[in-house]
């Protein structure tokens, strides 16, 4: 069963990750059933947003390949890894540029899947969006991360796609008294063996 893992790791910035990136060479050599990286620096702390093929493909690549190449730097800290079931992920391919990325609760699977029904970006992406992931995560709610191109394509996603729906269902997204928030992504590495989507 397909997983997302999600890591946040206190008091790692961009440098470290960069110099584990390098060390361990996930994107020279891709880790089998990788099939998505997302990596955000907030408040001076690393959260990584990870689609693998499995849990058991996760623990082999932690196990075999991060773990001895964050010890071969002398890294030390504690980080809260979180391995849970994946609900939905799209990817599009990935050209260069500045991306951003917008990090979203959904009360329920359902609640996702019905507005995902209606909205259909399962096989209409939108205009600007670079991947879409969602995740089953503890309580039952939906947590989802979206990569954009834009703020603008975002937003217009949003208002042109989203909002229709939203109105239509009873569903209160209110796109200008509560905007999306974002943060830049600082790596994005999909390797090309993966699926595009998973349902």
């Amino acid at each position: 069963m397909a997983v997302v893992m999600r890591m946040n790791w206190p008091g790692i910035g961009a440098a470290e990750y960069d110099a584990v990136r390098e060390e361990v060479g996930w994107e020279d050599t891709a880790p089998a059933g990788g099939w998505l990286h997302v990596a955000l620096v907030l408040d001076g702390r690393v959260e990584v947003w990870d689609v693998w093929e499995s849990a058991d493909a996760f623990g082999a690549f932690t196990e075999e390949r991060l773990l001895p190449g964050v010890a071969r730097l002398g890294i030390s800290g504690e980080s809260t890894v979180k391995v849970e079931p994946c609900h939905y992920f799209q990817r599009e391919l990935i050209v260069g540029g500045r991306l951003l990325a917008e990090i979203g609760t959904v009360p329920s699977a359902d609640a996702y899947d019905m507005f995902a029904a209606q909205v259909d970006w399962h096989t209409r992406s939108p205009v600007g969006g670079i991947c879409h992931i969602a995740v089953l995560a503890e309580g039952g709610t939906i947590d989802t991360l979206s990569v954009w191109r834009s703020e603008q394509a975002c937003v217009r996603f949003a208002a042109d796609r989203m909002k229709p729906v939203a109105d239509a269902l009873g569903v209160p997204l209110d796109i200008d008294g509560n905007p999306p928030h974002f943060a830049p992504v600082h790596a994005l590495y999909a390797p090309a063996s993966g699926p595009n989507r998973l349902r």
